[in-house]
C-alpha cells in the first residue's frame, strides 16, 4: 500500500486492512509454493531474482526447497541456471578459473541447510574483498526483522 493509498482510507479502515496483511502473505505464499511446485515438476527452469536486500535472496531459495527443488537446486537457480539462460554462463554462475570472482563464503555447508547462508563470513565481487559485515543486513535490525517476519 502506498502513501497515496492510505489516504483514500480512514484510520478505522486502514487498521482492519494492514491487520489482514500477516493472512493475505500466508495465504500467497502458500499459493507461490504450490507453484512453484507445479513448474519444478513440469520441468520449468526455476531462477531466483529479487528487488530486496540478502535476507531475501535466502528466503526464496528457502521457499524453492518448499516447493520440492533439492539445496543444490536451489543454489542452482540464484547462480548457474540463471547464467546460463541469458548466455552469460562461460563468464559468471560458477566457480571456475577465467570467470568473474564474485562470491560468497559462509559459515556452514549451504548444500546441507540453506540457512547457513545467513553466516556470511567473506564477500567478494568481481574479485574484490568487501566488508561483508557491512554488506548484510543484521537480523535483528528494523529492516531485517521486517523482512524476516514476512516470510
Amino acid at each position: 500500500m502506498t502513501a497515496c493509498d492510505r489516504t483514500r482510507f480512514s484510520p478505522g479502515q486502514l487498521r482492519r486492512v494492514e491487520g489482514s496483511y500477516p493472512r493475505r502473505l500466508s495465504r500467497q505464499l502458500g499459493e507461490m509454493v504450490q507453484l512453484l511446485t507445479r513448474m519444478y515438476k513440469a520441468g520449468v527452469p526455476i531462477v531466483s531474482g529479487t528487488d530486496g536486500s540478502g535476507i531475501e535472496i535466502i528466503r526464496e531459495l528457502e521457499v524453492y526447497h518448499e516447493a520440492g527443488l533439492t539445496n543444490a537446486e536451489a543454489l542452482a537457480a540464484a547462480t548457474i541456471t540463471p547464467a546460463r539462460l541469458l548466455n552469460v554462463d562461460k563468464k559468471t554462475g560458477s566457480i571456475e578459473v577465467g570467470k568473474a570472482a564474485d562470491l560468497v563464503l559462509v559459515e556452514g555447508d549451504p548444500s546441507e541447510r540453506l540457512s547457513d547462508l545467513r553466516q556470511t563470513r567473506v564477500v567478494m565481487l568481481d574479485g574484490k574483498l568487501m566488508d561483508a559485515p557491512r554488506c548484510a543486513v543484521p537480523q535483528d535490525s528494523p529492516a531485517g526483522r521486517s523482512r524476516l517476519s514476512n516470510w
